[in-house]
């Protein structure tokens, strides 16, 4: 049996009483205690059903957000990171991250066009005022 195996099963042993921590398994087997300390890191990867019970929407949800925001899209009115939070806490009755936006974004990335996230850009806003038409056209009528 390899040490690092060796190792692994006296941390992981069936009884409480033959469990070792990650030092005292190092010094019994005499190597590093430091490459214990990263084991839970790379154990095991996670199953679908972990994935899915960790999602904070599931799949069904996420299509009819995806739905919804293409819906907005398409009216004109694309959504921003900041609604998109919004929509999904109230989905999920719970609040949403930033980092959840950003990750829902890629993982959707196939229906979602990056459009929608930027929102209205500050300069073209600021070009639509009452003041700088009546400027404009006060401007017009002198000459």
């Amino acid at each position: 049996m390899d040490p690092i195996d060796k190792a692994i099963a006296a941390i992981e042993a069936p009884s409480p009483k033959e469990q070792l921590s990650y030092r005292k398994a190092a010094k019994k087997l005499a190597s590093p205690y430091c490459i214990y300390l990263f084991y839970p890191l790379f154990s095991f990867p996670l199953s679908d059903t972990q994935i899915a019970n960790r999602q904070l929407l599931n799949p069904q949800q996420e299509s009819e957000l995806v739905s919804y925001i293409e819906d907005l899209t398409s009216d004109g009115l694309p959504p921003t990171k900041a609604m998109v939070q919004n929509f999904a806490s109230e989905i999920a009755q719970k609040r949403v991250g930033e980092g959840w936006v950003t990750r829902f974004v890629y993982r959707n990335k196939d229906h979602l066009i990056s459009k929608w996230v930027t929102g209205l850009d500050c300069t073209c806003s600021k070009a639509d005022s009452w003041l700088k038409y009546k400027l404009y056209f006060d401007l017009i009528h002198r000459k």
